[in-house]
């Protein structure tokens, strides 16, 4: 990883360049849409900017300004431009204010955001060229029939310039079509659930596993382009959380969810999209675009009768069996729980006091941190005495796992105090034997802290070689009942917690 940073050198007051590089902001005027033309454009005054990744292609940026944009007015888009580095081309995620120096600083991320969305895709019988078609698009061109000539006009854009205009209309190699092998026009049974469009369009490009570079210019133009994994760098400047300095005022647009999709109980079936129009009568999408997420089907549960016994008798026989039982081997029972924001702030805090009331019954001394967010599982993590730092994930991220597990800035506060981290996991890809991501997880849709390709194989393996304690439950009840007993990888309690890795 590669980071570039830009301070105000040079202030030129004639005009808005600093140090020779530019900021321009436009705004979509459909938030939804794709990129960004750059023909109307507002240029601001800047102070400092960095673009993080930079020889890489998920990209992301910040950059501070006395420019105050109301990111709840519609999608900013930015581009950040010079002679001495590639543009960075992409929208803003958030806005804090320093009362320090009286600037805004502004978190952005390149145009892959657009494609982060996760979604559901049954086809049969459809064209590798169709389908990919589709997924470039992000659904707006069929996969049958033909494609309307209002739809064609909305999709044009500028080629990126890259390559000569030939290139992109490469012919046949031989007499006749006939006599050429084409996988463009293999017919497929395609079944996609809770991938974000990157990832199916990698793995239906170049198969599962493969390397492959989708990248998007400053028009925001796809690109997917193979490339050799000896290409990435792993040098450059690493910015730790805890240096990040808290704001007072802010306004943060990252975990926006505006649209869900409801995996069906069908494997062989697409599941069902509801979006925010339709559930809180206001479409989220005018303001923040299309970003959606994928959570399971509640129906492939029991009953709320069933649910509601279970939970009772889960409650019961852990007052009964756990009152002095401490199987993670910390000196106290104390326990400090917090969350991702998995199914709205609102939810997520209830399940939190709700495992908390039932670990109060058992002896356990409770704290629930807020605010639930993304950076929940690491702010607080030093103040937990001689307990337990218990996060509850929504999704398995492999470069959190690594974070959490095998990085000494995150583990040692804990282990200075005595103190452990458990995991529990909420409607996420299952790592557990015989779990649809047993064998392997990846990098996350949303992580762009990762330096490197974080991927693990066996991730419950890997947790209980670190001494991490993982469990999954869709309840409160039995989520609680789970971490009573120890998790779901027993063995991982008894193992030695208290190191600190390099």
């Amino acid at each position: 990883m590669v980071a570039l940073k830009k301070t105000n050198e040079v202030q030129e007051d004639s005009n808005l360049y600093t140090n020779y590089a530019r900021i321009l902001i436009a705004r979509r005027k459909v938030a939804q849409g794709y990129g960004s033309s750059w023909n109307a454009y507002d240029a601001v005054h800047w102070s400092d900017y960095q673009i993080k990744e930079s020889d890489m292609r998920a990209k992301t940026a910040t950059f501070t300004s006395n420019t105050y944009l109301d990111l709840t007015t519609g999608v900013y888009t930015v581009l950040i431009t010079s002679k001495y580095h590639e543009d960075f081309a992409g929208v803003i995620l958030s806005v804090d204010y320093d009362e320090g120096t009286g600037l805004y600083e502004y978190q952005c991320q390149d145009w892959s955001r657009d494609y982060q969305s996760k979604f559901s895709l049954v086809a049969t019988n459809i064209t590798r060229y169709r389908i990919l078609k589709y997924l470039v698009t992000r659904g707006a061109t069929p996969l049958t029939g033909t494609i309307s000539k209002k739809v064609a006009n909305n999709l044009k854009v500028p080629l990126s310039g890259l390559k000569y205009r030939y290139q992109y209309e490469q012919k046949y190699w031989g007499v006749s079509a006939k006599n050429n092998f084409n996988p463009m026009t293999d017919k497929l049974k395609v079944i996609i659930k809770n991938k974000s469009w990157i990832e199916a369009i990698r793995d239906l490009a170049f198969g599962s596993g493969a390397y492959v570079d989708v990248y998007f210019d400053k028009n925001g133009v796809c690109h997917v382009e193979p490339y050799h994994k000896t290409d990435w760098k792993n040098t450059g400047l690493h910015l730790l959380p805890e240096q990040l300095a808290s704001r007072k005022f802010s306004f943060d647009t990252t975990n926006v969810i505006t649209g869900a999709v409801v995996d069906s109980t069908s494997k062989t079936k697409a599941g069902k999209y509801y979006g925010s129009k339709s559930l809180i009568n206001l479409d989220l999408t005018s303001f923040f675009g299309n970003i959606t997420d994928m959570i399971s089907n509640p129906n492939q549960q029991t009953t709320t009768t069933a649910k509601t016994s279970t939970a009772k008798t889960s409650a019961k026989k852990s007052t009964t069996t756990n009152n002095t039982k401490n199987p993670y081997g910390t000196k106290k029972k104390v326990v400090w729980l917090n969350s991702d924001n998995i199914y709205g702030k609102t939810a997520d805090k209830k399940f939190l006091n709700d495992i908390a009331k039932i670990l109060k019954k058992n002896g356990w001394k409770t704290k629930v941190i807020t605010p639930i967010g993304p950076s929940a599982h690491y702010t607080k993590r030093g103040k937990v005495k001689n307990g337990i730092w218990f996060t509850v994930y929504g999704g398995v991220c492999a470069g959190t796992l690594r974070e959490t597990a095998n990085n000494s800035w995150f583990r040692k506060p804990l282990v200075k105090n005595g103190s452990r981290t458990v995991v529990g996991f909420r409607g996420a890809c299952d790592i557990r034997k015989g779990g649809k991501c047993y064998k392997k997880v990846g990098r996350a849709h949303d992580d762009n802290f990762s330096s490197s390709n974080p991927t693990i194989k066996y991730p419950a393996n890997y947790l209980t070689k670190y001494a991490i304690p993982f469990m999954y439950a869709s309840t409160a009840a039995k989520m609680a009942a789970k971490f009573l007993a120890g998790g779901d990888n027993k063995s991982a309690c008894t193992k030695n917690w208290k190191f600190n890795t390099k």
